[in-house]
């Protein structure tokens, strides 16, 4: 069914429902219709197409896998802090803890030195004060005997500028991330995804590897999936969540996320009948089949948005 004939059988049914109403109606206003007939069509079909061969078969023109890039570095989730735990190694000397809170913002770069017997608790009494005051807090805490926690809100770089005390650090599980990646311009529904990343831990990771996601679907397992530190399913599937135009992969710490392949069902292209011009007139791209389904889809929108009654009915 060509785009006129659709614009003809929407005209007969209406002329059979109210024959004063035909007239009334643009070209372009019947267009407008049967987009929103066919966009509804569409949803419905990927709704019961899962596992469906007929039903996927009808979207299948319409499907696009395609490759996205993180549009900025990760950043963290409010509400989970970036924790490291650090191990002090000898007993006297210089122990410097160099910090980092990324570019844009002044790092804290200072030693802890003394000629008798350097701890963790002495480097903690000279430095709390003054790294709880940043600009983005980071909070150090003892945890124990030679052991140092350091937490804040932001992603913070931490390097070893001592000469004889020395420390190692260990990412603390539960600090999560999120990248961006724009959604295309003509995404209309989500089918699937695969995130292409590396890991520094276990499972290590060293080459880029696709793992599939798992979609949060609600604010409520958004939620949960943030304010659960100790939760980490998702290291090895990395949840994602659709808002505000950027499809969100959140991952733990340990994560860098590469690319993003997305798999969706494209908007098909906005029926139109030019007048004027013939040459620019544009079909529907769902199957010949369903053609009459978005006609009808059509109708019954206009009937709704129009109150219409049928010739007869009152």
């Amino acid at each position: 069914m060509t785009v006129v004939d659709m614009h003809i059988a929407i005209n007969t049914q209406l002329q059979q429902i109210d024959s004063a109403v035909v007239e009334d109606f643009v070209s372009g206003e019947i267009d407008l219709y049967l987009n929103r007939g066919q966009l509804l069509i569409l949803k419905r079909k990927v709704r019961e197409g899962q596992g469906r061969e007929a039903q996927e078969e009808d979207i299948r023109t319409l499907l696009v896998e395609q490759v996205l890039y993180p549009l900025i570095n990760r950043t963290d989730l409010p509400g989970n802090p970036v924790s490291f735990l650090l191990t002090i190694s000898g007993g006297s000397g210089t122990l410097g803890i160099d910090l980092d809170q990324g570019t844009g913002t002044a790092p804290y770069d200072q030693a802890f030195s003394v000629d008798a017997e350097t701890t963790a608790t002495n480097w903690l009494s000279s430095h709390t004060s003054t790294l709880a005051a940043l600009g983005i807090p980071i909070i150090a805490t003892s945890v124990g005997s030679g052991l140092i926690r350091l937490s804040s809100e932001e992603l913070f770089v931490i390097t070893d500028g001592g000469s004889t005390m020395t420390f190692t650090q260990t990412p603390e599980a539960g600090s999560q991330f999120e990248y961006l990646c724009p959604i295309p311009d003509d995404y209309f529904t989500f089918i699937g995804g695969e995130s292409g990343l590396t890991r520094t831990a276990n499972p290590v990771i060293s080459v880029k590897e696709y793992v599939p996601n798992m979609r949060i679907s609600s604010d409520g397992q958004l939620k949960r999936y943030r304010v659960r530190t100790g939760n980490q399913p998702w290291i090895r599937e990395p949840r994602i969540y659709l808002r505000d135009l950027f499809i969100h992969v959140l991952c733990d710490h340990e994560t860098t996320l590469i690319d993003q392949r997305l798999v969706y069902v494209r908007k098909p292209d906005d029926i139109l009948l030019d007048e004027d011009d013939a040459a620019n007139n544009v079909n529907c791209e769902l199957p010949e089949h369903i053609h009459d389904e978005v006609v009808e889809t059509a109708l019954q929108i206009m009937v709704r948005d129009l109150s219409l009654v049928p010739q007869g009915a009152e």
